[in-house]
């Protein structure tokens, strides 16, 4: 049984940047547990623009609100109106409304892709499949 929370941040993390990035999480989660017992998990760094923690061990309410109390300040991700964009071979990050605004304008490439959270996994998909379809 795991679970997984994906953290958006402002700019990308470089390859460089990765091991000490998941040092200084790792410290931070330093005695993470549920009920008294240690929280195994892992970290990854998705598109190099999120980061993901994905415990492997069973987890508590109380553990999700020290995960989120100790990463928020740490990672500084983005607001959740945010979403990673793949336009061609470049990612960038748009609020919702900006994306709309860029659809609505006829600017919003066919090949484009959102990257959204669906459970536990990131999925790519075309603008028309996101959750942001609802709004066209």
């Amino acid at each position: 049984m795991s679970q997984k929370w994906y953290f958006l941040l402002r700019e990308p993390i470089s390859e460089g940047e990765k091991e000490t990035w998941e040092a200084r999480i790792r410290e931070a989660l330093r005695g993470w547990n549920a009920h008294g017992r240690p929280i195994a998990f892992e970290v990854h760094f998705p598109y190099n623009h999120y980061v993901a923690i994905t415990a492997r061990s069973p987890i508590s309410g109380c553990a999700i609100d020290h995960l989120f109390r100790t990463l928020l300040p740490l990672l500084n991700p983005l607001p959740t109106e945010y979403l990673l964009i793949l336009e061609d071979k470049k990612v960038t990050t748009k609020t919702f409304y900006e994306i709309i605004k860029q659809k609505s304008n006829g600017e919003w490439g066919s090949d484009w892709r959102v990257v959204e959270v669906v459970g536990d996994a990131l999925l790519e998909r075309r603008l028309e499949e996101s959750s942001l379809a609802v709004h066209l």
